[in-house]
C-alpha cells in the first residue's frame, strides 16, 4: 500500500466523511456531496480557493472513490475545474458551486457517456485538432439500460469555446485508472475476508493454493500498476505519455480479473443482488461500458526519456499551494552593515547615538573611536576571516567595540559576562576568536602608522552567535552581512525609523534580538539607549527611564511586555512617543495584544517570528485591536524571504493544513560554527529557486498557512523549547546531567515555564539536588537550570526502547510544612510568591530561585507586591536577599525611611 504524509491521511480521511454522508451509488448524491463540502475545486491554486492538488494527490481521492463502488463521472470536475475557469470563468463558479454539472468526454469519435443524467456542459476533444478541447451543450441525449448502472449518451453540439487542452486528456485517462485501481482493490480485499473465512473440508478456502496463489498474484499486479499509474501522474507536463493507453488496458483486465475471482471466492452468494462483490462487478461493467477500449485517436506524442527532476515536482506544487505573494524587493548588494552606520554618522554627525548612564556619544564619536579600535585590530593582523570576542556588559563601549570590529573587517562573538567561565572558555575556544575584547579602547597606545585593514564584503560574516545544541554542547550560528543587511533595509521600507526616535537597548548580546536592537536605529540615524544594569532587571525603573529618555521603539518578549503593563507608576501609556512595539522570542497570547490595546492607544504592535539561523526574524504580524481569543498568527514572510511548509517526505501542504516550516532567501546563515554535518542536515538545498548555491534552513517548527498566505504556529518537531524566551535544546540539559558521577541516566522535560529533570542514580543514591544543580551552572547558563529533580528507579520507555516522556511523572513543588506567618504582611506575600510558583505558599527563608522562580517571576512578584500591597520595594533588593522575609524587610526599611543602598 502507498505511504501517506499525516496531512494526505487527513485529506482521505475529510474525503471518506463526505461520501460516507451519501449513498455512493447515487450519482447525484455523490455530485451534490462533494460539491458542498468543496471537493470540486480541489485541484484549482490555492490563490483560487482550491487545495493545489496536483494530479497525484487527486489519483488518491479517485481510489478511495472506486473503493466504495462510486461511479468515475465526478472526476471530471476535478480534472476539468483548472481548464474551465481559465475559457469559461462563470461556468467554472457553477460548478464548484453545484449547479452546474461538467463531463470529459472519454473519446474523439462518437457520443459521449455518463453515469445516470447527462451532464450540463462536455469538454470534447476537437474535431480538427485533438489536442484543442471545445465546451459544449448536449444536445441529442438518449438513455441505455445496462448490466449495471444505465447510461446516457450526448451527442456533440456546436462549440461554446475551444481551448489547447494540455494535460486534460492524460489525467482524466489516469485518473479513471486510479478510480479502477481502487475498484480492484475492493474487490480484493473483499475476495481476501472471504477466503479466510469461508470453509471447505474444515479448512479456510484460502489455505488452498487454487484460491491463495491468484489472489496474491492480483495483489502483485495491482501494486505495480498502481505504482506505474503514479509515475505517470508524477511525470505528467502536458503530454500523453506513449504507453497511457497500454496501462488504461491493462488496468481493466486486472479489474475484470479481480471482480471475476471475488466472485468466484464468495460462491453463490457473490451472485446476489446486496453482496459486496456484486456491487463491485456493477460498478465495473458500468465504467468499462462508459469508457470503452482507449481511443487511438487521441494525440500520443512520445514519452519523454527524461522523467521530471524532483525540483519541477515541488515548484509546482509551490505553484498550486502557495499564494502568489511576492516578497521580492530589491536593496544594494554591495553594502556591509557598517557601512550604513558610516553613511548615517556623515549625515547625522552630532546627533545622539548611544546614551548611557555615562552620558551621550555622538555619531562622530561613535564613528571615530570605532575606527580608532579597527587600526589596532588591524595592526594587530585580525581582517576578514577572523572572529573577535567581545565580553563586555551593555553600554556604550560595547557597541562602539561591536562597530571596531565589523570595521576592521572581522566578526563579532557575543560572551556575556554572565555565563559560566567553562562556558565562556568553551565558547571561545569553539569560535576560534583571534581576540577577545573586554574594553572598546585600542590596546595599542602609542602613535603607530595604521596598518591597511582587510575589509569585509557582502559575503563575510558579521557574527556568530552560539545556540543551545541537541547533542550536549552549544552550536555556533554564522550570519553574513548580506543576511543582516537585507533585514535592515526592510525595517527602513516598513517602519522607517528616523533620527528623532529613540529605541531602548535592553537584551544581553547573546541574543539576536539585540543585533536588530543596536543596527536599525544606527542605520536610521536614531538614538540607542541603554539602562543601567539595575533597570535591565527591574520593571519600574526599566519604564520610569524610558518615559524619561523619550523611548519611541521597543522590542521584547511577550513575558517582559506583560510586566510593563502590569507596571501602574509610571504606566507603559505614560510613555508618550511609544510608536512600535515588537515583540518575539515567545508565543505572544491573545490576552497580552488585548490588554496592550487597552492601555496603549497609540503605538503599534507587531508578532515576529524566526530562528538565529534565519537572522533575527522570518515573518512578522501586525497585531490590530479587537481579533479576539484567536491566537496570534506569527505572519507573512519578511522582503527576499521565502517560506515552504512541506510535509514529512518533502512534498509541499496545501493550505489550512499543518507541515514543517522551512526558510529560504536572503535570511538563511552561512551555517554552523565548523559543524559541517550538522550544517548540511539543517541547511538544505532549495529546489525553489535558480539562484546557484541557494540554501532553505529546516526549522523543525509545525506551522499551517492559511489560504491568505499568513503563517500559524503549531509547535516543535523535535524536544527544542522556549523557555522564557530562551531557546533550550532539552539533550543539551540531559547530557550535561549525565556527566555527573552520581547520574545513571536522565530525562528532561519542559512543564509550562519551567524545566523538570528526571535522574537515574547510578548506585541508587540519589545524589543531592543542590550538588547537581552546582554541577550544571558550571557550563550551563541560568535559564537552562531545572527547577525541580525527580529520582527514578528507571525510565519509562515505549515500546520501541525509547524514553516515554510523557509518562513521566509530574514533579510538584517539594512540599514544606510551614506555620502561619506571624506576620499578616510576610503571610501575604508567602501566598503571592507561592501562587507565581504554583504552590500554595512559600516559606519565609525558602529562596525564591531555588523554588524554581525566574528573574522574570522575581520582577512579577516585586511589581505585584507594589500594585496589590503598596509597598515600596526595588527589585534589585529582593535579587540581593531572595526570600519572603528579605522582600518583607525591604518594605520595612522602606516605612522606616532607610532603604538599604542600592548604590
Amino acid at each position: 500500500m502507498p505511504r501517506h504524509s499525516a496531512w494526505k491521511r487527513q485529506l482521505l480521511h475529510d474525503f471518506a466523511e463526505t461520501l460516507a454522508s451519501c449513498d455512493p451509488a447515487d450519482i447525484d448524491q455523490v455530485r451534490h456531496g462533494l460539491a458542498q463540502d468543496g471537493w470540486n475545486s480541489a485541484c484549482l491554486p490555492a490563490d483560487e480557493g482550491g487545495l493545489g492538488l496536483t494530479a497525484t494527490d487527486a489519483a488518491c481521492l479517485a481510489d478511495h472513490l472506486g473503493q466504495v463502488h462510486a461511479p468515475s463521472d465526478p472526476l471530471d470536475a476535478l480534472a476539468a475545474l483548472p481548464l474551465l475557469g481559465r475559457i469559461a470563468p462563470e461556468a467554472a463558479r457553477d460548478v464548484r458551486a453545484g449547479t452546474c454539472r461538467i463531463g470529459v468526454a472519454a473519446g474523439q469519435g462518437g457520443p459521449a457517456w455518463f453515469t445516470g443524467g447527462p451532464p450540463d456542459l462536455v469538454l470534447w476533444p476537437a474535431t480538427d485538432t485533438p489536442d484543442a478541447v471545445t465546451l459544449r451543450r448536449p444536445a441529442a441525449v438518449t438513455r441505455h439500460p445496462i448490466p449495471g448502472d444505465p447510461l446516457t449518451a450526448v451527442d456533440r453540439p456546436d462549440d461554446l469555446a475551444h481551448a489547447p487542452a494540455g494535460p486534460l486528456w492524460t489525467t482524466c485517462a489516469l485518473l479513471r485508472n486510479a478510480h479502477l485501481l481502487g475498484l480492484a482493490g475492493a474487490a480484493l480485499n473483499k475476495a481476501v475476508e472471504r477466503a479466510r473465512n469461508r470453509p471447505q473440508f474444515g479448512r479456510p478456502i484460502g489455505a488452498y493454493q487454487a484460491v491463495a496463489f491468484p489472489l496474491a498474484e492480483q495483489r502483485i499486479r495491482l501494486e505495480g500498476l498502481r505504482l506505474a499509474n503514479d509515475a505517470l501522474l508524477r511525470d505528467l507536463d502536458g503530454t500523453v505519455p506513449t504507453d497511457a493507453s497500454a496501462l488504461t488496458d491493462a488496468v481493466i483486465a486486472l479489474a475484470d480479473d479481480c471482480v471475476r475471482h471475488s466472485v468466484h471466492v464468495h460462491g453463490a452468494y457473490g451472485l446476489s443482488d446486496d453482496s459486496p462483490v456484486a456491487a463491485c462487478h456493477r460498478r465495473l461493467l458500468t465504467e468499462t461500458a462508459r469508457h470503452g477500449p482507449s481511443d487511438p485517436a487521441l494525440p500520443e506524442p512520445g514519452r519523454r526519456t527524461e522523467p521530471v527532476r524532483r525540483q519541477s515536482t515541488l515548484r509546482q506544487q509551490a505553484r498550486l499551494r502557495e499564494p502568489a505573494r511576492g516578497t521580492e524587493a530589491v536593496y544594494p548588494s554591495d553594502r556591509c552593515v557598517h557601512e550604513l552606520i558610516e553613511l548615517a554618522a556623515a549625515d547625522h554627525p552630532d546627533a545622539v547615538a548611544v546614551r548611557d548612564h555615562d552620558g551621550d556619544l555622538t555619531y562622530a564619536r561613535l564613528d571615530a573611536e570605532a575606527g580608532h579600535l579597527a587600526d589596532d585590530l588591524a595592526r594587530r593582523g585580525i581582517g576578514a576571516g577572523d572572529v573577535v570576542g567581545v565580553h563586555m556588559e551593555h553600554g556604550a563601549p560595547a557597541v562602539t567595540a561591536i562597530l571596531g570590529v565589523l570595521k576592521a573587517g572581522a566578526a563579532y562573538l557575543p560572551l556575556d559576562p554572565t555565563l559560566p567561565p567553562e562556558r565562556l572558555a568553551f565558547l571561545t575556544e569553539d569560535a576560534g576568536a583571534a581576540l577577545v575584547l573586554r574594553d572598546a579602547r585600542p590596546v595599542t597606545r602609542t602613535p603607530e602608522r595604521p596598518a591597511p585593514r582587510r575589509p569585509a564584503a557582502p559575503d563575510s560574516l558579521v557574527y556568530v552567535l552560539y545556540t543551545s545544541g541537541s547533542t550536549g554542547t552549544p552550536k555556533g550560528v554564522e550570519v553574513e552581512h548580506r543576511n543582516l543587511t537585507n533585514r535592515l533595509y526592510w525595517d527602513a521600507a516598513t517602519f522607517a525609523l528616523r533620527p528623532s526616535d529613540v529605541v531602548l537597548h535592553h537584551t544581553a548580546l547573546g541574543f539576536d534580538i539585540s543585533v536588530w536592537e543596536i543596527f536599525a536605529p544606527l542605520a536610521a540615524g536614531a538614538t540607542l539607549v541603554v539602562p543601567p544594569l539595575q533597570a535591565l532587571r527591574d520593571p519600574h525603573r526599566m519604564l520610569t527611564l524610558m518615559r524619561d529618555t523619550g523611548v519611541t521603539v521597543l522590542a521584547c518578549v511577550p513575558s517582559l511586555l506583560d510586566l510593563l503593563l502590569d507596571e501602574d507608576a509610571p504606566t507603559l501609556a505614560e510613555v508618550s512617543g511609544l510608536r512600535y512595539v515588537f515583540c518575539g522570542g515567545e508565543t505572544l497570547p491573545p490576552r497580552l495584544v488585548d490588554r496592550f490595546h487597552t492601555q496603549i492607544a497609540t503605538a503599534r504592535l507587531h508578532n515576529f517570528y524566526g530562528p538565529s539561523e534565519c537572522t533575527i526574524d522570518v515573518t512578522s504580524w501586525r497585531c490590530d485591536p479587537g481579533a479576539g481569543d484567536a491566537p496570534v498568527p506569527i505572519g507573512t514572510p519578511l522582503a527576499n524571504v521565502s517560506v515552504h511548509v512541506l510535509d514529512e517526505y518533502g512534498d509541499v501542504v496545501p493550505p489550512d493544513r499543518p507541515g514543517e516550516l522551512y526558510v529560504g532567501g536572503a535570511g538563511v546563515a552561512r551555517g554552523y560554527r565548523r559543524r559541517p554535518g550538522q550544517t548540511a542536515r539543517c541547511f538544505l538545498p532549495d529546489p525553489f529557486t535558480d539562484r546557484p548555491g541557494a540554501r532553505m534552513y529546516r526549522t523543525g517548527d509545525r506551522v499551517r498557512r492559511d489560504r491568505d498566505g499568513v503563517l500559524h504556529f503549531l509547535g516543535r518537531t523535535d524536544r527544542q523549547v522556549k523557555v522564557r524566551g530562551h531557546r533550550v535544546e532539552l539533550g543539551e540539559i540531559q547530557h550535561t546531567l549525565e556527566r555527573h558521577p552520581g547520574v545513571h541516566a536522565a530525562a528532561v522535560r519542559a512543564v509550562e515555564d519551567r524545566i523538570e529533570a528526571h535522574v537515574v542514580t547510578t548506585d541508587g543514591h540519589p545524589p543531592d539536588a543542590a550538588g547537581l544543580t552546582a554541577h550544571l551552572r558550571r557550563t550551563l547558563p541560568a535559564h537552562m537550570i531545572p527547577a525541580a529533580y525527580g529520582f527514578l528507579p528507571e525510565l519509562p520507555v515505549t515500546g520501541n526502547g525509547k524514553t516515554d516522556y510523557a509518562a513521566l511523572p509530574r514533579l510538584a513543588p517539594a512540599p514544606h510544612d510551614h506555620p502561619a506567618e506571624p506576620d499578616a504582611l510576610r503571610d501575604a506575600l508567602a501566598r503571592l510568591a507561592g501562587r507565581l510558583l504554583g504552590r500554595e505558599r512559600l516559606g519565609a527563608d525558602d529562596d525564591f530561585f531555588a523554588a524554581g522562580g525566574s528573574s522574570l517571576h522575581a520582577a512579577r512578584l516585586v511589581a505585584r507586591a507594589r500594585t496589590e500591597h503598596g509597598l515600596d520595594v526595588r527589585l534589585e533588593h529582593f535579587l540581593a536577599a531572595p526570600t519572603v522575609r528579605g522582600l518583607a524587610d525591604s518594605a520595612a526599611h522602606a516605612r522606616e525611611g532607610d532603604p538599604p543602598d542600592d548604590r
